[in-house]
C-alpha cells in the first residue's frame, strides 16, 4: 500500500500530447496512449508519486498553442517559487 507522506511533492511536470490535428486521418492515437501512460506514472502513488495537482497533461483538443505555452509559464513560475523543484517536460 502507498504511503501519502512519501509524495514528491517538489516535482513538477507537463505531459503535452499532440495527437490530433485539422486532418483526421493524420491523427496519432498511439500519442495518446503514450502521454496517458507518463502521466499515470508519474501520479501513481508507487511510482513517481507527483502530486496531481503538481502536473500539467495536454491531449487532444487541449494541445493548443495557448495552452502549451500557458503550461510552461505555469511550469516556469513553480520552478522559481520552489527552490527544491525538479521539472519534467514530456512532449510527444
Amino acid at each position: 500500500m502507498s504511503d501519502p507522506n512519501k509524495t514528491f511533492k517538489h516535482g513538477y511536470a507537463v505531459v503535452i500530447g499532440v495527437d490530433e490535428n485539422n486532418i483526421g486521418r493524420l491523427a496519432l492515437p498511439t500519442v495518446a496512449k503514450d502521454v496517458q501512460a507518463v502521466h499515470d506514472v508519474l501520479v501513481h502513488p508507487d511510482r513517481c508519486a507527483y502530486k496531481p495537482d503538481n502536473v500539467k497533461f495536454l491531449k487532444g483538443e487541449e494541445s493548443t498553442n495557448k495552452n502549451i505555452l500557458e503550461a510552461l509559464y505555469w511550469l516556469q513560475d513553480k520552478v522559481k517559487e520552489d527552490a527544491e523543484a525538479t521539472a519534467v517536460i514530456y512532449y510527444s
